[in-house]
Formats: C-alpha cells, sequence, structure tokens
C-alpha cells in the first residue's frame, strides 16, 4: 500500500472487497455474451419469439453488467476520494462505461440492436485494453502532482474524457452503417436511423471533447 494516497488506508476493507469481486471482469463477460446473443439473433431461421427472448436478454445483460461496472467506478472513488480518470487504465474503465451508457441509451430510444451492439463491443474492447495497463496488479496510485486536483479532475479530464467515449462509440456506429449500406435488400429507413444515432452521438462526443 506503499505511495496510495492516505484516504486509501481508511478504505483498506473496501479495497479488499473491491479487488475480490473483480467486478470490472463480470461486467466484461457479460458485454461479451450481449456480442453473442446479437450474432446469434442473425440467423434468419430462429422463430421470432425466441429472438424476442435473445433481444430481452442481451438488454438484461448489457444493463446488469452497466451496474457491475458502475459500482465498481464509485468504489474506486470512495477508495481515493477522486474522479477515476488519472492514468490510461482508469481512462478506459471510464470511457467503457460512459460508451455502454450511451448505447443504452441508444437502444431505449431505437429498440434495434444497434445500442447493444455499440456498448457490449466497446465496454468488452475497452475493459479488455485496461487490463493491459494493470500487469503491475496495483491500480490504485496516488495521483501525481499535475492531476493533484479533485476540481480539475471532475471537471476538464472527466468532460474531455467523455468526449472520447462519445466519439469511439460514434465510430462503432460508423461502421455498422457502412456494413448495413453494403448489405444486400438494404433497408432505408433502418439506414436513416443509424445515420441520426451517428450524427447526435457524433455531436455529444465532439461537444464534450
Amino acid at each position: 500500500a506503499t505511495g496510495k494516497n492516505k484516504n486509501a488506508f481508511k478504505n483498506i476493507s473496501l479495497e479488499l472487497l473491491y479487488n475480490r469481486l473483480n467486478l470490472f471482469m463480470w461486467a466484461k463477460l457479460l458485454y461479451a455474451g450481449v456480442f453473442v446473443l446479437f450474432l446469434l439473433s442473425l440467423r434468419s431461421q430462429i422463430p421470432q419469439t425466441y429472438r424476442l427472448r435473445r433481444y430481452r436478454l442481451a438488454f438484461l445483460w448489457i444493463v446488469l453488467g452497466f451496474i457491475l461496472h458502475g459500482l465498481a467506478l464509485v468504489t474506486r472513488c470512495i477508495i481515493l476520494a477522486r474522479p477515476p480518470v488519472t492514468n490510461l487504465y482508469e481512462t478506459f474503465i471510464f470511457v467503457a462505461f460512459v460508451t455502454v451508457l450511451v448505447g443504452i441509451i441508444m437502444e431505449a430510444a431505437n429498440k434495434r440492436w444497434l445500442g447493444l451492439v455499440v456498448g457490449s463491443i466497446c465496454g468488452f474492447v475497452f475493459l479488455t485494453i485496461a487490463g493491459k495497463y494493470s500487469a503491475e496488479g496495483d491500480t490504485l496510485r496516488m495521483l501525481i502532482a499535475v492531476l493533484n486536483s479533485n476540481f480539475w479532475l471532475g471537471t476538464h479530464v472527466v468532460s474531455i474524457t467523455t468526449g472520447y467515449a462519445g466519439v469511439c462509440a460514434a465510430g462503432i456506429v460508423g461502421h455498422v452503417y457502412i456494413i448495413q449500406a453494403l448489405a444486400k435488400g438494404r433497408d432505408k429507413k433502418l439506414l436513416e436511423t443509424t445515420y441520426r444515432n451517428l450524427i447526435g452521438v457524433l455531436g455529444f462526443g465532439l461537444t464534450m471533447t
């Protein structure tokens, strides 16, 4: 525990629980499961009833993953007494959280798998990348001097990192749009819906950045 924020010592039991539960891993598995359910739903011979069940299960899983993801972030905030956006590891887990939230909002508005695809891909990929930056084991470290201000962490850094999430989500939506545009028997109404979502998410990302 050497070199950590003093507040971490007051929350040692919470930190132990945080490490034991490994909520980010469970969230990542749920996000992966959502994308697998999406791929299974693409089979044309599946009865509509089963397709609907898989959709509902996918939505439930991404919401559950988001809740676990959020609990892990809140726990980090309590342990460190600061926003969780001070290094590459924390940036990736925060960007993953925001992109999943964007995906859930998109799905609630459209109900066409688009938000589930965006949220599951971004959540899984960014949490996987974050894992590469936690190889040393201890991700709860003292702030470097230039970031040692909860005001700037809570405004400047969080705003820009949220912008990263919006732009990344827009990138996934853009790829979905290209795939839909190249598909045989493309649905113009579906393309228009995807395009509107692309512009909305991109506008959000650029504004926050």
